[in-house]
């Protein structure tokens, strides 16, 4: 990557609007990239050979002052770190993404697929108005209710609860 023909391909967004040469943005690449001295990576860019380094110091200096080049060694930094970044949990797209895969994949269990199926509708918020329903009618019964009758639905949604527990566990 020192060499001078070994420019990184990297989208130029500043570059196209604000124009630089092929040395300046490969001494910004440098310098962002491979961490160079100003000095290193404008020796590297601009080819110097002479052993000079008040000339090579005092020529750096001005590139550093150049705001293009500061604001473009910013912008490939961010692009870097960026690229680099990667999460340690998956992404809301990237669970949808799978869950349909599995969905779909004929060679899954039937009930896999079932699961990959109410995840994928849980995350669509395909269930909510039914759940709305669902809830406001359960109040409704709960109001006209005896003791009795209550504690035979409370048994029956704890039967439902561990049915489905044993079923999501499987």
């Amino acid at each position: 990557m020192r060499g001078k023909g070994n420019n990184i391909t990297m989208s130029n967004t500043l570059a196209n609007q604000e124009t630089l040469t092929n040395q300046q943005e490969h001494y910004c690449q440098l310098r962002a990239i491979e961490a160079l001295s100003m000095v290193d990576a404008y020796r590297i860019a601009y080819n110097v050979t002479t052993s000079r380094k008040q000339t090579s110091y005092t020529d750096a200096s001005q590139l550093e002052d150049n705001p293009k080049i500061l604001r473009r060694i910013d912008e490939i930094k961010t692009t870097v770190l960026q690229a680099t970044i990667t999460p340690k949990v998956a992404d809301i797209i990237e669970r949808k993404e799978s869950a349909t895969d599995i969905m779909r994949d004929k060679n899954e269990r039937t009930r896999d697929r079932i699961a990959a199926n109410r995840l994928v509708g849980e995350y669509e918020k395909d269930f909510v108005q039914q759940v709305a329903v669902h809830e406001e009618k359960v109040s409704i019964e709960l109001r006209a209710a005896s003791m009795e009758e209550l504690s035979a639905m409370l048994a029956k949604i704890r039967e439902q609860q561990s049915d489905t527990e044993q079923t999501e566990g499987s």
